[in-house]
């Protein structure tokens, strides 16, 4: 999955009373892969707040699964 975007130069006009200011500005790129089984369509995406937050359903193959063990007591 690619996540592209854009940073855009802020400019604060009220306060000017800064000694350095660093921002970084411009387009950006990240490419991240997705486990085994998910399914692209399934993904959703939310930015709220600076944050972007990618959720996506655990693949069946990844689901933890129950396993039921009978513990037989041994006579002596």
């Amino acid at each position: 999955m690619t996540i592209r975007g854009t940073r855009e130069q802020r400019v604060d006009e009220q306060s000017c009373s800064f000694i350095n200011r660093e921002f970084s500005y411009g387009s950006f790129e990240r490419t991240v892969r997705l486990p085994g089984g998910v399914k692209p369509e399934e993904v959703k995406a939310c930015y709220r707040d600076g944050v972007l937050e990618l959720t996506m359903p655990v693949p069946e193959e990844s689901k933890s699964r129950k396993v039921t063990i009978q513990a037989e007591t041994s006579k002596r």
